[in-house]
């Protein structure tokens, strides 16, 4: 799949934004005993883990994992990739049209601002949500790993009930086992932290 630029005017962020210069950082793993048994799923170099019992499915350019009474379609993790052809497009303005479109069939409750991390080799945008569909709540969770060539896009859906059903941290524990090139995505010395910055909405909504 391609990334393009769909037609509106730049945003401008740079006055509309928090930075948090980064000059320092410490990651920890821990992998408990309940993920000895997790399914991994390997998409050419990237993997994904996720509890046993989630079913696989793929539609069109999108890979989908659906966890055991699921009563939507849109739970899981969905899981797609494009190469930037277009040496025009604005990663923040895609990446937010993108944040966007996970939310496209729920209510949102509550909505955190999305989140630039600017690393050594790539930058991530990351945003939680809380969202309410026929009368039951999620967690969504929006993650995208962007490098030169590739933006990588995860769309992490959950019902709460589910969330708390799990002996732990059920976001956390698919998340740190994300892999893209068969390394860790939030784990490793060499691709330091550089910059946070906050996306923030307002402006964001501004422009369409």
């Amino acid at each position: 799949m391609s990334a393009r630029q769909s037609g509106s005017a730049p945003i401008d962020l740079e006055a509309t934004t928090d930075t948090l210069e980064v000059t320092s950082y410490e990651v920890k793993k821990e992998i408990g005993p309940a993920l000895k048994n997790w399914q991994i799923h390997e998409i050419n170099q990237e993997v994904i883990a996720v509890p046993s019992g989630w079913k696989q499915q793929v539609d069109g350019l999108v890979f989908h994992l659906i966890p055991p009474h699921s009563h939507d379609e849109r739970e899981g993790l969905s899981f797609m990739r494009y190469e930037k052809d277009d040496p025009t497009i604005k990663d923040d303005r895609f990446v937010w049209q993108r944040s966007r479109h996970m939310l496209s069939s729920f209510k949102v409750m509550t909505s955190d601002t999305l989140q630039k991390v600017e690393r050594q080799s790539d930058t991530l945008y990351e945003q939680n949500t809380t969202l309410l569909k026929k009368g039951t709540l999620y967690q969504g969770y929006f993650l995208a790993c962007v490098t030169d060539s590739m933006i990588y896009e995860y769309n992490l859906i959950l019902a709460q009930a589910k969330v708390k059903d799990y002996s732990g941290d059920l976001k956390q524990d698919i998340l740190t086992n994300l892999q893209i090139g068969k390394q860790y995505l939030f784990f490793g010395d060499d691709n330091p932290v550089r910059r946070i910055i906050s996306l923030k909405r307002s402006a964001l909504q501004g422009e369409r």
